[in-house]
Parts: structure tokens; C-alpha cells; sequence
């Protein structure tokens, strides 16, 4: 089924999610053993250590974190969600209903319920959209203040947010003309939002979803970024963007940046990337960060080769940004 158009009550979308995150605990512990993920893992070790063992950790991290994302891309089959966003059409640019989304707090069970039936289940997605949902103020308008007692400046927040989106997803389908010499249909687009994809009404199925993000990613063609300042200390933003590089293409991330950065704001950035560190970054949930350490000890060797290498893709794909 389409998402929006043919909506479903949120208790059936619960339902089928907690049967598909069942058969997957079920299934994990029959599945055969990966002895080719193994054997290759030997090979790449043995070609590091001859050729280039002072980038033995990093090199290792990347490949480990690309074959469990391979694996999860099968675990999480039947609980990935996409959402067209409709609202993202030419007609609705300044932003329609997904400017109430990006404000809305999916923290609250019946707000969750109300989004995330603009989903569907969907075996691969066009885009994931990366983001912090916490900005500071020097972010042209955007503020982590504004409340629901503030209303006006809870709609501008999410107006702008929702109008930086856009403005992505503009470039992509302009990219995508010039390549195929044919206009995309942005209406036909999958994109993973986590306040429309996430069931954050059920923690358990919140949990189980969150703990398979790197199959989420797998399945996914491209990553957005709204690159705020705070993006850059969100340790659930800079594990997204590091967790999509690893196994993807560069060329494939779309990073906006113009419209969150001002002369007044540079530093912010340049400030965040250079102190970029698993203990700086900031994590709203403290189990979160617990889970987010242990997967970037599992898959990146260490905490400092992880941010090794957040650092180094993010200067160099702002950089080209900038050119």
C-alpha cells in the first residue's frame, strides 16, 4: 500500500511490526553462518597488514561495519518504513503539514500514532533523512526554545526545516534529470523520516527499530543532511552519517548547508568537527549512548578511528560543498 493515501488505524501498523520484529528474533539465531563474511575479513586483514598497516583499525571498521549492514539489511525486512511526504511537491513548497511534523514531539504516544500511519512497509528506500531535531538559535532562526507554549515560533521552526528539505530533494530530482535526461516523479520517492517511520508510541518496537538502523541504511539509496551546527555534537546524527559512508557511495550524500549557515554561525561548525569525539557528542537518552558506544566498539575498532573518520568525510564533503 501507498503511505498517506491509503492510511491504516496505528494499532494495525503496531501489530504488523511486532510480527515482523518477532519472526526476525526468531529467525537470527537459524540463520547459517557467514562464513564468507568471515573469510573476507581475513583477506582484507592480511592485504591491510602488508600494504598499509597505520590504517589497519579504520580500514577494518569500515569493512566490518559494511558486512553488518549487509545482514541487517535482511533482519529488518518487513519493519523498514518509508513515507512519500507528499508535501514535498512543488505545489506544497512552503511546507504544508511536514512543517508541523518537524515540529511535533513523537516523544508524546499520541502524536506518534498520528504520524506514523503516513508510513508503509517498503524493502528499500530512495532517502534517508539525517537531522537533529535539537538546534541552536544561530541556526538562521532555528532554535532549540521553542516550545509548544510558543506557537508561533514552533510553526517557524518547522516551517524552515521542512522548506530546507525541500530545497534537498529539489536538488536531487534536478540531478537526477540531467543524468537520465527524464524529470523524476518526486511523488513516487521513499523517503525514512523517524518521526513517521519510528513507532516511538511502543518501546519495544522503538527499540527493536533503532537497533537494526544500519539495515535501515543499507536498504536506503542516498542520505540527506541538514547540516545545523548541532548536528555535528548529536551523536545519533554523526553515527548515521559515518554508519550510510562507510558502505555507500560519497557522491550519494546530500548535505544542506545553506540553509543553516551564516557568517556569525562558521565557527560553530569548524569548532564541532575539530572536537568531534564519541564522549563530546551530545545523546538526549543515556541508554542510547550505551548502545551507540557498543556499536561503535563492535564495528569501528575504537572510539577514536570512528572519529577518525566522521572528521575526515565531513571536512572533505564540505569542502567540495564549498567549491
Amino acid at each position: 500500500r501507498k503511505p498517506a493515501e491509503h492510511a491504516v488505524p496505528w494499532e494495525t501498523v503496531r501489530d504488523e511490526l511486532r510480527q515482523q520484529v518477532f519472526l526476525a528474533d526468531d529467525e537470527k539465531d537459524t540463520l547459517p553462518p557467514t562464513e564468507l563474511e568471515k573469510a573476507e575479513l581475513v583477506r582484507r586483514r592480511s592485504l591491510l597488514h602488508a600494504e598499509m598497516v597505520e590504517r589497519l583499525p579504520i580500514e577494518l571498521g569500515a569493512m566490518r561495519t559494511a558486512l553488518v549492514a549487509s545482514t541487517e539489511q535482511e533482519r529488518v525486512r518487513g519493519i523498514i518504513r518509508g513515507t512519500t511526504l507528499h508535501v514535498l511537491d512543488e505545489a506544497h513548497h512552503e511546507g504544508g503539514d511536514v512543517g508541523e511534523l518537524w515540529a511535533s514531539d513523537v516523544s508524546r504516544p499520541e502524536v506518534s500514532r498520528r504520524w506514523i500511519v503516513r508510513s508503509a512497509p517498503t524493502p528499500r528506500l530512495d532517502f534517508f533523512v539525517s537531522h537533529s531535531w535539537h538546534d541552536d538559535g544561530d541556526a538562521k532562526g532555528l532554535t532549540s526554545k521553542s516550545t509548544e507554549s510558543n506557537a508561533r515560533a514552533l510553526a517557524e521552526y518547522g516551517r524552515r526545516k521542512a522548506v530546507a528539505l525541500q530545497n534537498v530533494v529539489r536538488t536531487a530530482a534536478e540531478m537526477e534529470e540531467a543524468r537520465t535526461r527524464h524529470a523524476p516523479d518526486r511523488s513516487k520517492w521513499l523517503f525514512f523520516l523517524d518521526k513517521v517511520c519510528i513507532p516511538a508510541f511502543d518501546p519495544q518496537l522503538k527499540g527493536a527499530c533503532v537497533s537494526r538502523l544500519e539495515g535501515i541504511i543499507a536498504a536506503s539509496d542516498a542520505l540527506i543532511v541538514l547540516l545545523t551546527p548541532r548536528y555535528l555534537r548529536r551523536l545519533w546524527c554523526v553515527y548515521e552519517w559515518s554508519c550510510f559512508l562507510v558502505s555507500k557511495r560519497p557522491e550519494d550524500v546530500l548535505v544542506n548547508h545553506r540553509s543553516f549557515s551564516t557568517p556569525s554561525n562558521e565557527a560553530a561548525y569548524r569548532t564541532a568537527i575539530r572536537g568531534l569525539s564519541v564522549a563530546s557528542c551530545e545523546c538526549s537518552i543515556e541508554s542510547d549512548r550505551t548502545m551507540l558506544r557498543a556499536k561503535v566498539e563492535e564495528y569501528y575498532i575504537s572510539d577514536d578511528a570512528f572519529a577518525d573518520f566522521a572528521r575526515f568525510t565531513m571536512v572533505a564533503l564540505i569542502v567540495n560543498l564549498a567549491k
